[in-house]
C-alpha cells in the first residue's frame, strides 16, 4: 500500500508545527503541478546543464526506483540501518543476515525434527495399543462399556475417557509436528553461493566464537526463507561486476542505502531490481538473436532442405539452453516454451521455396527469354 503525498503539506516537516508557524506556513511559496516550484522574484534562471538534468530525471526516478527530490527535505532524515553500527558479535551477524534475502539462511534441524516425530509416533503407537487392549477387555466383560459413551464416562472405574484425552493431546502435538516438518521441508535449499557467503563472513569477520560455529559446518541441512533465488546467469553478473575497474559502473547497480549499509569491502551489495533490468535487457536481445538468426540463415543460404532442417535442429536446441542460462524455468513451461519456438521456425521453413529464394518461386515456370 502506497500512501500519496498530501499537498497542502509538501512544505512542512515531518513533526506536528506549532501554532505560531500557521502564519509563516502560509506565506510560504506554494508548489504548483508535481515537483516544479515558482521562481521568487530576482532568483536566477536556471543553467542549460541544470535544464537537461532535471529531463533526465524521469529516467533516474525510474532506475532508482522511488523519488527523493521533493524540496522541503521530507526524506532527508531517513536513515539506512547500517551492518557497521552494531556492536560485533551477534547484533552485528544478524544485521548482516537481515541486509539481504540472499542471507536469510538458517538450519533446518531435519535430523532433529525427525528424532521428535519418531519419538512421539512410538508414543502414539503404545497408546493405541493400550486402547485396543482396554476395549478387547471390556468386550470379554461384556460390561456396556463399549457400546456407549456416556455410560464409559459415566462409569468411574472406567479408565477409556482418560485415555482417550491423553491420545487427543498427543495427537494434536503429533500433527503439529508433522505440519511444521512438511513446511520445513517445502522451504528452498540455498544456492552453494549463498551459504557460503554466510561462512565467509563468520570466517573474515569472526562474529561469534569458535566454539558455537559448528552449526555452519552441516551444509545439506540448510534451508533459505527467500523464495527468490539467483539465477545462474544472475550470479555470474554478480561475481563478474566486481572486477570492473569503473567505480562509476558499479553504483549503477547499487543503491545508496545498499553502499551506506557497511563499509566492508569484502560485503558487497548489489541492488536486485537494477540487475534484472540489465538481465531483461540481454534476454531480450538473445531471445531477438535466436529468432532473426536463424530466419535469415534459412531465407540467405541456398542450401539443400536437409541442411535446412539441421539448422532449425540446432537452434531448437539453443533455445532450451539460453533459457536455462537466463531463468530457472519448470519442466512444463520449459517445454511450452520450446514447442512454441520450434513451431514459429517450422512454420517458416515450410513457407520457403525449395532453394530459399523467394523470388524464385515466381520466376519459375513462367516464360523464358528468348
Amino acid at each position: 500500500m502506497v500512501i500519496d503525498v498530501d499537498p497542502e503539506k509538501r512544505t512542512v516537516g515531518p513533526g506536528r508545527s506549532s501554532p505560531d508557524s500557521a502564519s509563516s506556513t502560509s506565506n510560504a511559496e506554494k508548489i504548483t503541478g508535481t515537483l516544479s516550484i515558482t521562481r521568487a522574484a530576482g532568483q536566477p534562471r536556471r543553467s542549460a546543464s541544470s535544464f537537461w538534468l532535471s529531463k533526465l530525471r524521469p529516467i533516474r526516478i525510474w532506475w532508482e526506483g522511488y523519488d527523493d527530490g521533493w524540496p522541503d527535505g521530507r526524506f532527508k532524515t531517513m536513515k539506512t540501518e547500517r551492518i557497521d553500527d552494531f556492536p560485533m558479535g551477534y547484533p552485528q551477524f544478524a544485521a548482516f543476515v537481515n541486509s539481504d534475502a540472499n542471507f536469510s539462511v538458517h538450519r533446518r534441524f531435519g535430523t532433529l525434527r525427525n528424532r521428535i516425530i519418531l519419538h512421539r509416533e512410538q508414543e502414539l503407537a503404545n497408546l493405541e495399543v493400550e486402547l485396543n487392549e482396554l476395549d478387547t477387555e471390556d468386550a470379554n466383560k461384556k460390561n456396556g462399556r463399549i457400546h456407549s459413551v456416556m455410560g464409559d464416562q459415566a462409569d468411574g472405574q472406567s479408565r477409556r475417557p482418560a485415555l482417550i484425552d491423553k491420545i487427543d493431546q498427543k495427537l494434536m502435538h503429533y500433527d503439529e509436528l508433522l505440519a511444521h516438518e512438511r513446511a520445513s521441508m517445502a522451504m528452498p535449499r540455498p544456492t552453494k553461493r549463498n551459504y557460503r557467503s554466510i561462512l565467509n563472513y563468520v570466517w573474515n569477520n569472526k562474529p561469534i566464537v569458535r566454539g558455537e560455529v559448528e552449526y555452519l559446518t552441516h551444509a545439506d541441512d540448510f534451508v533459505i526463507l527467500s523464495n527468490e533465488q539467483d539465477s545462474n546467469f544472475h550470479a555470474f553478473l554478480e561475481r563478474l561486476l566486481p572486477t570492473c575497474r569503473s567505480a562509476w559502473f558499479l553504483r549503477l547497480f547499487s543503491t545508496e542505502e545498499q553502499r551506506e549499509k557497511t563499509k566492508d569491502p569484502f560485503v558487497r551489495l548489489i541492488s536486485k531490481r537494477r540487475l534484472n533490468i540489465l538481465i531483461r535487457l540481454l534476454v531480450a536481445i538473445a531471445t531477438v538473436a535466436l529468432l532473426m538468426i536463424p530466419v535469415c540463415l534459412l531465407f540467405e543460404l541456398r542450401t539443400s532442405d536437409k541442411m535446412k532442417i539441421v539448422i532449425v535442429l540446432i537452434f531448437v536446441l539453443l533455445f532450451p539452453v539460453m533459457i536455462s542460462i537466463f531463468a530457472k524455468p519448470r519442466n512444463h513451461e520449459l517445454v511450452a516454451a520450446i514447442a512454441a519456438y520450434t513451431a514459429v521456425l517450422v512454420v517458416f521453413l515450410s513457407n520457403l521455396p525449395p532453394n530459399g529464394n523467394p523470388a524464385s518461386a515466381t520466376t519459375k515456370g513462367g516464360p523464358s527469354g528468348r
